[in-house]
């Protein structure tokens, strides 16, 4: 993906989603320079790295979703919890001074964003992501 338009991908992902308050994440991740600044160690080292890999996870887990949805058609994973969790999962990478990975990404979601609410579904998949038990298929 073209790092060059990762913002207006952004804005037209979490617009897609019809949920209010979208318009506060862009927001906080603008002020905090996660456009331009924030890269993702283990995935994309380039400035506004975290936000191609965010992208790219979404891409992945759209897939993937699909891919699991044709075994089991009574699944849900609503499109809307799909974005915001696939963009948001590593949003601590704005601050990489801060400790706890998935746990402080879930911690701003829930405490510095305002103007929209997470469920709490949401809020713990970003905060388990990095979780070991998640390879287990636990």
């Amino acid at each position: 993906m073209e790092t060059v338009n990762q913002r207006d991908l952004y804005i037209k992902e979490l617009q897609s989603t019809g949920r209010a308050g979208w318009e506060s994440v862009i927001s906080y991740l603008d002020d905090h320079c996660f456009f331009d600044k924030a890269h993702c160690c283990g995935h994309d080292s380039n400035p506004g790295g975290t936000a191609n890999h965010c992208l790219w996870t979404l891409k992945f887990a759209r897939e993937t979703r699909n891919e699991i949805m044709k075994k089991r058609p009574g699944l849900v994973v609503p499109e809307d919890s799909l974005v915001f969790i696939c963009l948001l999962h590593d949003i601590c990478d704005c601050n990489p001074q801060r400790w706890g990975h998935g746990s402080l990404s879930r911690s701003i979601m829930e405490q510095e964003i305002e103007g929209i609410r997470f469920t709490l579904d949401e809020l713990n998949a970003v905060a388990a992501h990095m979780h070991n038990s998640l390879a287990k298929g636990a």
